[in-house]
């Protein structure tokens, strides 16, 4: 019974221990009860049987091994790895760390001569060969390894070094900085071989004296290949129709059909995400949130489409310098903004720009060489062929970034970008094609209307019309009403004075004067978006040539928000900004100065396009030549500061007079802004004879009849500017995320003395080690861009191998290569090698196709092979390296609450978006973050997103989602390739008591109830939901005895029947009974805890 309630066992099988208990209510079982399950398990025990087997196994083992050491030696299989762990620090790559200048990584020193006359190894010859006579030297002194190095040789390994001599001391480069090729298919297998795979693992199991196991059967394998293809378990209605599929390509078809699944691209996403280290927050200091979870949807898109893996690391690590990225390649370079950052005050720029690009040479190095290049940021490394110099040679392609170095706790630290969804993206274009149809129309109207015009135009020249500047402005500032700090401006618009008022002769009347201390602010007035036209200006006459603010409708701090004018060394700017520190904004600026100590007037006019071309500044009426240096408006530029004249909002101070203010709701055509200006170019236009105009003077005129005498032209404008703000709308409300820019000029990087950042040593060049192949280079600086392309050349020796390994160990817990990360001389050497070169080339000659490489090896014989070991067996291989089995492991933290919630019922399926924060206990962030930070108070989310999958929780870096550290998720602070599987009490507990685990019991019971009349029916569609599986008889009358206790409980006491119900926040149906509801969600808890349940099998 115990079983039943503890689970989370990597053991086959368990032995159930008397006197296990329910955590809730200190509910006892029978002791009938508990005897009559613990004896259907321990008649499967047969220990003689099973320590035959194991003594038979070994000693095979142990004769192979025996054979292998006198008949054939491989150097990098059985010499490299002890040379490396016992010897490599004082005789290896590391320069520094060197003793005697003897060198055994290298071949050609180890069997040189040294200084003092001996020579470590002499092929065939082991009483010359000093290595010898070192290692087996009575005196401990002398001796090999020394003492106070921590290491010493096993006599095995003594064995294996004099008989590697006898055999000629062959010498070999390390196996994974040797390109794989094709090996020949083995014979082995015979029938039983579904795939290539089966004959390379056939062969090893036939070495060790193993024979493969029977096919799981039909339940087993759609549970585990769904499991391992979506990260969910079949539904009931799934494992049915596949096990009445009697086709003999059902299983194949199912494969097909899991690997379209869009569940596949969150599954495969999350592995990703731990090697990218992703995360929601900063990571240091006050870890406040950050905004890059649109590259986790990237991801998902990614795998579900199934982009070539060649093509997933390019635009990962260099999509900002492909041709003309897409937005959607610019969004993948967010990989390497996934590290942690700080915004901490004191911090030194410097050392953390030292510290992101190390990080990012060591998440690269990780991901696709499967190397710890991270070992030589100090000193050469000490193991592998990787010196500190060409350490930074890779440090180099990461070091010319244009991000800060201090984040600035903001949600979007530089750079960033949109990122709207495809259904936004939709939206957008429907938009943009309104705008242009309304633009279509103003230009048709403009050619409807010109018999209209010429008539005009030849009336206006024969009568001598007057013109007058147009009075529909929204502010007129002329300061002739000023009463003490107020002022009344035009349709009673007040004014208020912060500092000295003071008029003096203005250009018309009176004109304010500003003493660099005095603003004048005018309120709410002139809020505009960037889809609407407006314009704005005045009469000004300037003393200084400093930054001075003519008008301003902006916000303060960094990010700034809204549209200016002001002068800065004499020119005149104007800006137009949703966020300047994202670079999103519009700014121009004249290319000539205007003059001091004169009265001049100035004017903007903006069309609303959001675009630079759409901004002119005037000076005295005549339009100037701009510069433009942002071009990037999308968004809101609405501000919630006061509209100023004479100051932005502390900054630039007017220092002169300024006169007749204007805004207008409107773009003004030249002949206007001339008319404000004081001269009249209607009238100069119309004394010139029609074909003697410019082209551009005849629109001008054009402009100016429409725009004073049509009102349906009028209308039409409007009608653009309408639809313009629909965009502005939308655009407003994209998500924005970070990615990658790589600076103009590039950063010189040093070598780090002992990695210290202000220690630099020899400058260096973007190169990659020598033991790897060269790089291929577009320009002479290679940049990240050609590190990518020479990541994913077929001729790398690493990158195929790492990605197949660790693909590999998604499906059977552990890779080809144990030591995910590190394929280096300190790493495994791979169980079967072969194989893992075979799967290399192949992957490669796909096309690098991740889908097919899943496909290949979840469709192998080896895969689908039955996972049940007895003891024996099990302990005879206990990881499974033989692949005698197949595989079985706990389900990953994200797994094991996305099963729950699955089989309950609750399970949120929508796909991408906002990460959400479901259930945890409240205090947790706060008790590790600083009380400013936007992370410090945890605030559950409520309704559908408590119930979405794990992949899509919040990931605060100081304090990770406890249930996935309680099944050991990694923090995402740095890359994670391979995740440990532990066993702990509190995991259990987790399950039993944590809320949302007890809710998706309740909610489970709920199904069940509502599903079934009978208690024997509701307990086989519980087991058939919870484990793919019918009950067997036994747990049918153990389950029921369970429930009959349940029931007594809860109907003596109501209250904990209550108390029990109401945990989590979904509603419960109140039409079922309370005592029947509480004891069935028992149940329910109890089925959920099975070690069956949360197990791939």
């Amino acid at each position: 019974m115990s079983r039943l309630l503890i689970g989370h066992c990597r053991s086959p099988f368990v032995v159930p221990p008397v006197g296990g208990k329910l955590a809730r209510a200190g509910f006892r079982l029978k002791a009938g009860l508990r005897t009559s399950f613990t004896k259907s398990i321990a008649v499967q025990l047969k220990v003689i049987d099973q320590l035959v087997l194991v003594i038979t196994i070994t000693l095979m083992s142990m004769d192979a091994r025996a054979n292998e050491t006198t008949q054939d030696i491989d150097f990098s299989r059985d010499i490299r790895p002890i040379l490396s762990d016992k010897c490599f620090r004082c005789h290896g790559p590391d320069e520094e760390e060197r003793a005697s200048d003897l060198r055994l990584d290298v071949q050609s020193i180890a069997t040189a001569k040294l200084e003092s006359g001996v020579t470590a190894i002499i092929a065939s010859d082991t009483e010359a060969s000093e290595l010898i006579r070192r290692i087996d030297h009575a005196d401990a002194d002398v001796r090999m390894p020394p003492i106070d190095s921590g290491k010493s040789l096993s006599d095995n390994e003594r064995k294996l070094l004099r008989d590697w001599i006898r055999q000629g001391a062959p010498w070999a480069e390390h196996w994974a900085f040797v390109a794989p090729r094709r090996p020949a298919l083995p014979t082995a297998g015979g029938t039983w071989a579904r795939n290539s795979i089966d004959r390379f693992t056939a062969r090893k199991q036939s070495a060790a004296g193993l024979a493969p196991k029977e096919e799981a059967t039909r339940e087993q394998l759609i549970r585990r290949v769904t499991f391992d293809l979506t990260g969910l378990p079949p539904t009931p209605e799934e494992v049915e129709r596949f096990a009445g599929d009697c086709g003999p390509d059902a299983y194949e078809r199912l494969v097909d059909r899991l690997l379209e699944s869009p569940r596949y691209g969150e599954h495969m996403a999350r592995h990703w995400l731990d090697a990218a280290r992703y995360g929601d927050t900063h990571g240091l200091h006050l870890d406040n949130e950050r905004s890059i979870w649109p590259f986790r949807d990237w991801v998902i898109r990614a795998y579900n489409s199934n982009m070539p893996f060649d093509q997933f690391t390019i635009e990962q690590l260099a999509g900002d310098l492909l041709p003309n990225p897409t937005l959607d390649q610019l969004v993948a370079t967010g990989f390497n903004r996934c590290n942690v950052t700080t915004g901490e005050g004191g911090s030194i720029d410097e050392e953390y720009y030292v510290r992101y690009a190390v990080d990012r040479v060591e998440t690269t190095s990780t991901v696709w060489l499967g190397l710890t290049t991270g070992c030589a940021v100090c000193h050469d490394h000490k193991f592998d062929p990787i010196s500190q110099n060409e350490f930074y040679g890779l440090f180099s392609f990461f070091f010319s970034l244009t991000e800060k170095a201090m984040d600035g706790n903001a949600l979007l630290p530089p750079p960033s970008i949109k990122s709207p969804t495809d259904s936004q993206l939709r939206q957008l274009a429907a938009i943009e094609r309104e705008i242009e149809s309304a633009q279509a129309a103003i230009d048709g109207r403009k050619q409807s209307k010109l018999p209209e015009f010429n008539a005009w135009d030849k009336s206006a020249r024969e009568q001598n019309v007057q013109n007058h500047p147009p009075q529909d402005h929204i502010l007129l500032a002329d300061f002739e009403s000023i009463q003490g700090d107020e002022l009344t401006f035009s349709g009673d618009i007040k004014g208020k004075v912060i500092g000295k008022s003071s008029s003096d002769a203005g250009k018309f009347g009176s004109a304010f004067r500003f003493d660099g201390q005095t603003t004048i602010e005018v309120g709410e007035t002139a809020a505009f978006e960037s889809g609407d036209a407006f314009s704005y200006g005045a009469w000004i006459y300037c003393i200084e040539n400093g930054a001075m603010t003519v008008v301003s409708k902006m916000d303060g701090g960094s990010s700034v928000r809204g549209y200016d004018l002001y002068v800065g060394g004499g020119k005149l700017f104007a800006h137009l900004i949703h966020d300047w520190e994202q670079g999103n904004a519009i700014r121009v600026n004249t290319k000539q100065p205007i003059p001091r100590e004169k009265w001049q007037h100035v004017m903007v006019t903006y069309d609303g396009s959001g675009k630079a071309a759409g901004v002119r500044i005037f000076v005295d009426g005549d339009e100037q030549e701009l510069k433009r240096t942002h071009d990037n408006l999308s968004g809101t530029i609405k501000s919630s500061h006061p509209l100023r004249i004479g100051r932005r909002t502390d900054s630039a101070p007017f220092t002169g007079l300024i006169d007749d203010v204007r805004i207008y709701g409107r773009e003004l055509s030249s002949a206007e802004v001339g008319l404000l200006a004081g001269i009249d170019p209607i009238k100069e236009l119309l004394a010139l004879d029609p074909q003697d105009r410019t082209q551009q003077q005849t629109a001008t005129l054009l402009e100016h009849f429409l725009t004073t005498r049509d009102p349906e032209f009028a209308r039409l404008r409007a009608e653009l500017s309408k639809v313009r703000n629909k965009k502005t709308q939308l655009e407003s409300e994209y998500s924005s995320t970070l990615i990658m820019r790589e600076s103009e000029v590039p950063r010189q990087a040093h070598v780090l003395v002992r990695g210290q950042y202000d220690q630099k040593g020899a400058p260096v060049q973007p190169d990659v080690p020598k033991v790897l192949p060269p790089l291929s280079r577009a320009n002479e600086r290679p940049n990240r861009l050609d590190l990518a392309k020479w990541l994913v050349d077929p001729a790398h020796p690493l990158t195929a191998r790492v990605t197949v390994n660790r693909i590999w160990q998604q499906h059977f817990g552990t890779g080809l290569v144990k030591t995910t990360g590190d394929f280096g001389s300190q790493g495994e050497w791979p169980s079967h090698p072969d194989l893992l070169d075979w799967l290399a080339t192949e992957f490669i000659e796909s096309g690098w196709n991740v889908k097919a490489l899943h496909r290949l090896i979840v469709t192998s014989a080896t895969y689908r092979q039955s996972s049940f070991a007895t003891v024996a067996e099990y302990n005879a291989d206990p990881e499974n390296r033989f692949l005698a089995r197949g595989p079985r492991h706990r389900l990953d933290a994200e797994q094991v609450r996305d099963n729950a919630l699955l089989i309950s019922g609750l399970l949120n399926e929508q796909i991408g978006g906002k990460s959400v924060k479901p259930y945890q206990p409240e205090g947790l962030w706060f008790a590790v973050g600083y009380t400013s930070s936007n992370t410090a108070r945890f605030k559950r989310d409520t309704g559908p997103a408590l119930y979405r999958r794990g992949l899509y929780t919040f990931w605060k870096r100081t304090s990770p989602p406890p249930m996935m550290q309680i099944f050991d998720a990694p923090s995402r602070e740095y890359c994670t390739v391979n995740r440990p599987r532990t066993n702990t009490p509190a995991a259990a507990l987790a399950m039993m008591n944590g809320e949302q685990f007890v809710e998706i019991a309740r909610h489970f019971a709920e199904r069940i109830m509502l599903a079934e009349e009978s208690d024997e029916q509701r307990i086989e569609f519980a087991y058939r939901w919870a484990t793919s599986r019918s009950a067997t008889a036994n747990e049918l009358s153990v389950v029921k005895a369970m429930l009959s206790d349940f029931r007594d409980h809860y109907k003596n006491d109501s209250e904990a029947a209550k108390e029990l119900l109401s945990v989590g926040e979904s509603q419960r149906d109140k039409s079922l009974d309370g005592v029947e509801h509480a004891a069935w969600t028992m149940i329910a808890s109890t089925l959920l805890n099975l070690d069956e349940t949360i197990s791939k099998q």
